[in-house]
């Protein structure tokens, strides 16, 4: 069941130079089962492709339905491998506890834990009241991201609303919440 529900925090308080990622802790399940766990979900709409870790496949009990061809390269890297990554199905579980069906490659590691500290968010005048689909926090919790949703299936959990507050941060409502 999902925890928290309506405004996905997004970039950024320049004030700090801060920047705080789109993350979302939500239900996942495998594709048409009730074998769910909580994943910790990055929202990346500058990924063309969305993935999921292998430990969190696992858990869900995931079976790749295909393998695609994949080039993998490093950020200001200058070479690149060329590998087949097993591609999985599996369930978001949206606010309403419809869902949404996405595709996502299996890979080890998305990327090392964040650090996200978001408890200073309640004092956001635009954003007392609001329940974030990320709890906040008032630690530099680490974030071990399980899932990440790239531009393939962002604008399918996306929606329009989107709250701008004077200190540069911004909400955008999705349909986790």
């Amino acid at each position: 069941m999902l925890k928290y529900s309506y405004l996905n925090v997004i970039p950024t308080t320049r004030s700090t130079n801060r920047v705080l990622l789109k993350t979302a802790v939500a239900d996942v399940c495998k594709s048409k089962s009730d074998v769910c766990s909580s994943a910790n979900i990055l929202f990346d709409d500058g990924s063309q492709r969305s993935f999921v870790t292998r430990d969190f496949a696992e858990r869900l009990q995931l079976v790749p339905h295909k393998q695609e061809p994949y080039i993998v390269t490093s950020f200001g890297g200058d070479s690149c491998v060329y590998k087949r990554i097993d591609v999985v199905k599996l369930d978001v579980i949206c606010n309403d506890r419809s869902r949404v069906t996405i595709e996502a490659l299996i890979v080890p590691i998305i990327t090392k834990p964040l650090h996200v500290n978001t408890g200073d968010l309640t004092c956001e005048p635009k954003l007392v009241g609001l329940k974030l689909v990320h709890p906040p926090s008032d630690s530099s919790d680490l974030f071990d991201v399980t899932l990440l949703i790239g531009v393939d299936f962002y604008y399918d959990l996306m929606e329009d609303e989107l709250i701008r507050t004077d200190s540069g941060v911004v909400a955008l409502k999705s349909k986790l919440g």
